[in-house]
Parts: C-alpha cells; sequence; structure tokens
C-alpha cells in the first residue's frame, strides 16, 4: 500500500516538472503550490493509514495474548505463481538463498524431492529452538512454478507482524501476487461448547479492534470470521469482507481447547 502512495507521488512530481519547464510564468506557480499540497496530502495519508494497519495488528496480538493462558506461537504464511514459470535449478537455488537472506537466516539446508501430488519441490529450510523456517520452490504444472513460505515463531509472538511485513516486501519485489497470513495458536484450559465460544470469540473479535460477522460450528470446530475497517487486507467470504478470522477446538488428549486467531483468514489444518 505505501508503494502505491508512492508511485502516485512520483507521478505527481514528473508532471510538475514537465508542466513547469514549458509553462513559467503565475499560473504555473500556482499549479506547483497546488501539486505540492496535494503531494503533501498523500504523504501524511499514506503515514496514517500505515500507522492504522501496523496499530490494530499489534492490537490484535494483545488481545490474542491476553485472552489464553500458555505462551502462543505464531506462523506466517504467503503463497503465490512465480513468472516467467519454469527456470533452472541454478536459479532456484539463488531466488531461495535470497529470499533467506532477507528473512535473516544462514544455517538453512537445501533439499530435492517430490510431495504427495507429484509436484518436484526444491526446499530451502532451517529449525532453531526460537523457530522454523520453510521456503519452497514449486514446479505444480508444466511452466507453472510457485513459491511457498512458512515461518514459525515458537518463543513470542511479538515481531509476527515484522515478519509479515518481510514476507510481504519479498513477494512484492518478485512481483508475485498473493496474501500474506498470520495465524497465531494458544491454549485454554477446559472445554469451550457452543455458547461459550461465541461468547468467547465475540470478546476476542472486539478486543482485536474487529466486528464479528458470521460464525459456525462444524465437526467439533467453531470458527468466527470478522472485519476491522482499519486494517488494509480483506478476503470476501459469503459476501462479506473478512480479515479476522477466530476458530476453538477442544484437544481431548491435553484436555485444552486450542485457539487460533488469523489475519486476514486460516490457511491451514488444526
Amino acid at each position: 500500500m505505501l508503494g502505491d502512495f508512492l508511485y502516485i507521488i512520483k507521478y505527481y512530481f514528473q508532471e510538475l516538472v514537465k508542466h513547469n519547464s514549458v509553462k513559467r510564468n503565475r499560473k504555473g506557480a500556482k499549479w506547483t503550490g497546488i501539486m505540492l499540497l496535494i503531494a503533501s496530502w498523500i504523504v501524511l495519508g499514506a503515514r496514517l493509514a500505515y500507522k492504522s494497519d501496523v496499530n490494530e495488528k499489534k492490537q490484535a496480538v494483545s488481545a490474542f495474548s491476553s485472552a489464553i493462558t500458555n505462551e502462543c506461537e505464531a506462523s506466517v504464511t504467503a503463497y503465490g505463481r512465480y513468472n516467467p514459470g519454469s527456470v533452472s535449478d541454478g536459479t532456484k537455488v539463488i531466488i531461495l538463498t535470497e529470499i533467506a537472506d532477507k528473512i535473516g537466516i544462514n544455517r538453512y539446508e537445501i533439499q530435492d524431492y517430490y510431495d504427495e501430488k507429484g509436484a518436484a519441490v526444491k526446499s530451502l529450510s532451517q529449525s532453531a529452538a526460537n523457530g522454523d523456517v520453510v521456503v519452497k520452490f514449486l514446479d505444480k504444472e508444466q511452466d507453472q512454478c510457485y513459491i511457498y513460505v512458512d515461518i514459525i515463531l515458537k518463543n513470542g509472538v511479538d515481531c509476527v507482524y515484522t515478519y509479515e511485513e518481510i514476507v510481504r516486501d519479498i513477494y512484492e519485489d518478485m512481483g508475485i501476487d498473493t496474501c500474506v497470513n498470520v495465524n497465531l495458536t494458544g491454549e485454554i484450559d477446559g472445554r469451550l461448547y457452543s455458547e461459550n465460544c461465541r461468547v468467547y470469540t465475540e470478546s476476542l473479535m472486539e478486543k482485536a479492534g474487529a466486528k464479528q460477522v458470521y460464525a459456525k460450528e462444524y465437526d467439533g470446530i467453531y470458527t468466527a470470521y470478522g472485519y476491522n475497517k482499519k486494517m488494509d487486507e480483506w478476503v470476501n467470504i459469503g459476501g462479506k469482507k473478512v480479515n479476522v478470522n477466530v476458530t476453538v477446538n477442544y484437544n481431548e488428549q491435553t484436555g485444552k481447547s486450542v485457539i487460533h486467531l488469523a489475519t486476514p483468514i486460516m490457511q491451514q489444518d488444526f
């Protein structure tokens, strides 16, 4: 989003220079003032919008952390089609290592294998006490390559949206259209039944700055969708805007309810 605003500013100033080179008079000076005013408003708007989005995401993390009874984990995932399509193994390695460098890892290993659907995969991965990183290059079909990124944070979730921004920049730099998903996971003692789930998710949504728009229970999993108008990204679910997703399911082995909060939407199985 911020990049779009900067592009607009660049366009205005290019027009400003072109206009003044042709016409240097009082009208041109007036035009200069107007263009500078417009540009300043765009910069201010971009800063305020970006700050609002970041603050709302921090609020969501804070709300989730206060709503669970144990240490929570977080993940950042993204998936998108790479153009120009099929590339050599050497190029894949270069792209994967560049991504790893931007994420900030350097003790990774690279492997080649085929997934359960027969797609060729070149995978870069690194595991550590504080988290895991997996970056994959998938050849799903002829001349169709996809890049997948999954970052798991095990000890603390405060920096999860910093990694979300890093991953978003990685895909934008490569010109890949994607939706970057953030998922927070934690537990609370005991089991939440239908009415308790409704009250719990509505309260969590409210603390995260979102209004719950839809909820359902299926196969023992309670799922709620909400919308925070101050967050940039959203997806369409049943004709409604959604960018906060909360799920609750019970783990009989541990006797605890597992809580997930995702933005803009859950994309993983549990």
